[in-house]
Parts: C-alpha cells; structure tokens; sequence
C-alpha cells in the first residue's frame, strides 16, 4: 500500500490533521488560552499512538533485535518533545514534576488499570518473575541515582557553593543513569533477549520502510509543534482552574504520553499476556527514569536553564512507593484483580495530594 493510500485511510492520521489543523487555527485566531491547551493535548494523545505505531512498524523491518533497540529508542520521544518545550519556557520544576508523573502513571494507573481488567477476565493473571524482576532492579537503580542529588541538596543545604555542587553531582548522577540505560539495551536486545521475546515477536509490516519513516518523522514534527502550543497554554489553562504547576505536571503531562500505551497494556492483559503489560509500564518507567531525565538534564545547559535532579520531597515519596509497590507485588508470578484497585487506589491519592500542594 502506497503512503498516500495509507494517510488517506488511516483513521490515527486523520484524527491527527483534523486536530492539528484546529489547533493551529485556534492559536492563529488568538482565542482562549484553555481551548488550544485541551486541543493540542488530544492532538498529542493521537500523535502519540500514530508514532508509536508507525515506530513499531519500522521496527518489524529491522529484526527482532533491531527492532527492539527502535522501540527502546523511540518509545518516550512523545514525553520528550513535550518537556523539551517546557525545559525552553524555563518550566523546570513543571519537567521534573513530569517526569515524576509519567513514572507515577505508568507503574500506578497503567499497570494498576491493566491488572484490574485482565483480573476480572481471567482468575488471575502470570508473568514471567525472571523478566519482572529485571524491570524491578532497573527501576531500584534509576530511583537510587535519581534521589541521590535531593539527598545531598538536604545535607548540604547551609554549604557554601551549594547550587554548583548540586549541578554537578546532578550531571554525574544523569551520566550514570544513561549508562546504565545503554547496558539495559545491550542486556534486552542482545545477551538476554530471549527473556523479551514475547515483547519482540517477528511480525510481518503492513507499512514500507520508507512510509514508516516519512510517519515517524511526520509525527516528530506535528508532535514538536502541538508541544510547543501546549506549553505555551500551560500557566493560563492553570491559573482559570486554579490548578499548580505540580499538578500539571504530575497528572496532565505525566498522562499525555502515556494513552496509547494504557490502550496497549489493557488490550494484552485481555488477552492474558500481562507480560506484555508488565513490559510497557515498568519498561517505559525506567525508560523515563534512565533515558529521558538525563537527555533533559544534558539539553537544559546549552538552553541556560541548567536543570538538577533534585526533587521535592513529595515527588520523591511517590516514586519509591510506587517502586516498592510493584517491587511487593511482583513477586509472585502472578496477579489477581484486587492488586489492581491498590495500584489505581494509590495513584488516586497521590492525585489528590498533588492537586493539594501549593
């Protein structure tokens, strides 16, 4: 099937224009702030799933292996768009808030929501413990280093030359969490892909290469331009909701992302293949944790809004409860519904505590 047939028929793609199209209308107009913040949001929810599509695809051309290592690549470049916009209007504490969000939502709701209605199919629901624990000591490790810089800020917080040492022991900290994001790609898509088979089965193209990559670059660019339009809209959508930027950060921008993704892991745990849930919530957790953080952290310095990893306390607090909720839970090779209204109870809180802070 020829690109042009494909863009024509694609109902992602159309949805894509559609709201694209109305987005930038909205801004060219000049009307409410609110309405192209909600537009551009849903535009980049469709954005999001035609890319990751459209990255899947290409991968099916490259071998298993390949393919993985795309889809490893690829798999948060929504997320990262969206927070490079908000890195360059200076929204630092709104990024990391983000990023605390996005992992939040998809160890809490996505795994919690997927568990939850797989569970109510199936009596209970297995998964291979060996491969979830991976996912469990990649996340320690990436939690580990990202608390590190907010624990030194606390020790040292009367100490003299205090801002230059928490920027370094940050970019230490972000250069370690990129290592070890190198190694967890050369152990899930070389040494030990045999234990991510299921994730990465061979699989025969529906679209080119070449229409893949014209897609892929396509939604790059449309995703970049609905970010920015996002980011813009951000404070006022929140100052006539009364809402924080914490908040926005942790719920709006930690979901965004993410929708397509919910869809995906609900669908496999429907079809008893939780594995694959466990593989896209806890994978793109620690994708987030040891690949997009530190990409971040590495682009604020030419932006000359230098970022550190230095977290709030509260941000801090949901990230290892939800590491070591998933790190109890996960245990046994199996889960049964119930654990999924814990997951979702926990992130609903954690909500609201959010939507509390000022």
């Amino acid at each position: 099937m020829q690109t042009k047939d494909i863009i024509l028929r694609n109902t992602t793609i159309k949805m894509v224009l559609v709201l694209v199209s109305f987005s930038i209308l909205l801004d060219y107009l000049n009307v409410s702030r609110t309405g192209i913040f909600i537009s551009s949001a849903i535009a980049l929810i469709f954005i999001s799933k035609l890319l990751g599509h459209a990255t899947e695809e290409l991968a099916k051309h490259t071998g298993m292996t390949r393919g993985a290592l795309i889809n490893l690549t690829l798999g948060n470049l929504t997320e990262l768009i969206i927070l490079y916009f908000a890195l360059k209007e200076g929204l630092i504490d709104v990024v990391k808030a983000a990023l605390t969000g996005s992992i939040i939502a998809n160890l809490l709701f996505i795994l919690g929501i997927s568990i939850f209605f797989g569970g109510i199919k199936y009596e209970s629901l297995k998964f291979n413990i060996e491969n979830a624990s991976m996912n469990s000591t990649m996340l320690t490790l990436a939690i580990i280093t990202l608390a590190i810089p907010t624990a030194f800020s606390f020790q040292a917080m009367d100490a003299a030359g205090l801002k230059i040492d928490v920027e370094q022991i940050s970019l230490v900290s972000a250069v370690i969490l990129f290592a070890i994001y190198l190694c967890s790609i050369l152990f899930s898509a070389y040494t030990h892909k045999h234990l991510f088979l299921e994730r990465y089965q061979k699989e025969i193209p529906v679209w080119s290469i070449q229409t893949s990559l014209f897609i892929v670059l396509g939604a790059a660019v449309a995703g970049a331009y609905m970010s920015e339009l996002l980011i813009i809209s951000l404070m006022p959508f929140a100052q006539t909701f009364n809402l924080t930027d914490t908040f926005m950060g942790v719920i709006f921008l930690g979901l965004i992302g993410n929708v397509p993704e919910q869809g995906a892991a609900i669908s496999a745990a429907m079809k008893n293949k939780v594995d694959i849930s466990l593989g896209i919530s806890a994978g793109s957790s620690s994708q987030i944790a040891l690949f997009v953080a530190p990409i971040l952290l590495f682009l604020s310095v030419p932006l000359g809004t230098p970022m550190t990893l230095v977290f709030s306390t509260m941000e801090l607090v949901a990230i290892f409860a939800s590491v070591l909720i998933y790190d109890v839970i996960a245990t046994d090779g199996k889960f049964v519904w119930f654990e999924g209204v814990v997951f979702l109870s926990i992130y609903l809180l954690f909500g609201y505590v959010f939507l509390l802070i000022r």
